[in-house]
């Protein structure tokens, strides 16, 4: 796989990708189709959890196993998908290492209301796709643990504000 950024044989797993399975596992659990989908989801927990890492700008998960740069969407979207893992296997050590993830994004949020897509020089662009992955995120948080809840609102607003025209076009970047 070739991104903008980075190149990863297409046998590696990433997290967004990983994010959307476990997504998909858990959901048709919850619509009562898949009895055993948080037992299947958890599988994907390790690998989720050796994306963290420690950087200068604080902790965070990575998109892949040898990515050292902070991606903002992977990482908000990681701690989302492992929140909702947590509420099936408790772990307090986790949830400390996700509350750790989520304050390196939220500090690092633009004085515009957006994230970069990440903390790399050439990571500096901002996209509605990306942000929304971001949101996305944020609302899985929010929705298990009642937190960050202002910010997911003040954030969606940015997001309709710079990724939508008045009269409600999608823009791939902001304006």
């Amino acid at each position: 796989v070739q991104t903008r950024h980075l190149y990863y044989p297409a046998s590696w797993p990433n997290a967004i990708a990983t994010c959307f399975a476990i997504r998909g596992l858990l959901d048709a659990h919850d619509w009562g189709v898949l009895p055993d989908g948080p037992e299947r989801a958890s599988r994907a927990r390790p690998f989720l959890e050796s994306l963290f890492r420690e950087s200068e700008h604080g902790p965070f998960f990575a998109y892949v196993s040898a990515g050292s740069e902070l991606i903002h969407n992977a990482n908000v979207m990681v701690c989302g998908t492992l929140t909702r893992l947590l509420s099936h296997q408790p772990d307090p050590r986790l949830e400390r290492r996700l509350d750790a993830a989520l304050e390196t994004t939220i500090r690092l949020r633009g004085s515009d209301g957006n994230w970069p897509y990440g903390e790399r020089s050439d990571l500096s662009w901002r996209d509605s796709f990306h942000t929304a992955y971001i949101l996305e995120g944020l609302a899985r948080v929010h929705e298990r643990t009642g937190k960050h809840g202002s910010l997911l609102g003040s954030a969606l607003q940015s997001w309709l504000d710079h990724f939508f025209s008045p009269s409600g076009d999608a823009r791939y970047h902001p304006h």
